[in-house]
């Protein structure tokens, strides 16, 4: 009887699995590949001891973050459940309980806490980030899952988690060509 690789069905390994690799290690890999391949990004990426996971937090990018106009799409659609239907007569009248003023604080609003958040595994709901960007943070997101082998929720090599900003300190464009790197 041949050996089964997995103990579920569903188990996978990464392209750069290797058992031998601990976290630290490969986050030193993931700091490597991010500075030759977006050098003009600046990234914390960090050996989370108390979780055994690496931890990647998107600092600097060179480029806008948000894309403003899916932001405020998103702001307006949340708010329009705060419309006040009322009948003048047989006319149905919709007023909004927010001004064209307000909806774009709320949408600046949006904007700054976007430079500080911490993003879902699976990147979901994150349709504002620009699309450059997002290119950046899915290639990252998928180098680092090829170190990672995943069997079950308690045989997986290591967990990551994906921030943009971190402790406090949100990320920021910073315009810059890219930095020479050997």
């Amino acid at each position: 009887m041949k050996k089964q690789e997995f103990y579920t069905q569903h188990g996978w390994k990464g392209s750069n699995y290797n058992s031998n690799l601990t976290t630290k290690d490969i986050a030193a890999i993931v700091r490597d590949y991010v500075r030759k391949a977006h050098p003009d990004y600046r990234f914390s990426i960090t050996n989370a001891k108390d979780f055994h996971g690496i931890s990647v937090s998107l600092m600097e990018y060179p480029v806008e973050l948000v894309n403003y106009d899916v932001m405020k799409a998103k702001i307006e659609s949340e708010y329009q459940r705060w419309i006040s239907p009322f009948y003048d007569g047989d006319t149905l009248i919709q007023k909004t309980l927010y001004t064209e003023k307000q909806i774009e604080k709320f949408v600046q609003e949006a904007i700054q806490k976007a430079n500080y958040t911490e993003l879902s595994p699976s990147f979901e709901d994150i349709e504002w980030i620009n699309p450059a960007v997002l290119e950046v943070l899915e290639d990252l997101r998928a180098f680092v899952n090829s170190y990672n082998c995943e069997d079950s929720v308690v045989t997986i090599s290591f967990y990551e988690d994906f921030h943009i900003g971190k402790n406090g300190k949100p990320a920021k464009l910073v315009a810059r060509t890219a930095r020479k790197v050997a």
